[in-house]
């Protein structure tokens, strides 16, 4: 059951930069708790971020999504759904000018 737009494509990319992915449901479940959580405290950006212990370069991995809202009917009706970014997670890396 997909709970977020671009669902199978972050599952994907999770599984490229995590060290032990997890069951999908257990990956899900986690990405739906960080962003409701942004969601609650008006954040104006949303992330998934898998933690440096996690993925396999050692460094946090910041995957990006967006809410949408969106109308399935004729009627007045607007609802809202968390969409992956469709971008390129990225890890957060030292780049030669940092060190």
């Amino acid at each position: 059951m997909e709970l977020f737009g671009g669902q199978a494509v972050f599952l994907a990319d999770y599984k490229k930069a995590a060290k032990n992915p997890k069951a999908e449901k257990e990956i899900v479940a986690e990405v739906m708790e960080q962003l409701n959580d942004q969601l609650a405290k008006s954040k104006p950006s949303l992330y998934f971020r898998l933690s440096p212990a996690a993925s396999l370069t050692g460094k946090e991995v910041v995957f990006p999504f967006t809410k949408e809202l969106y109308s399935e009917d004729q009627e007045a009706t607007i609802s809202t759904r968390l969409c992956y970014g469709n971008a390129e997670y990225r890890a957060e890396i030292d780049t030669d000018e940092q060190l």
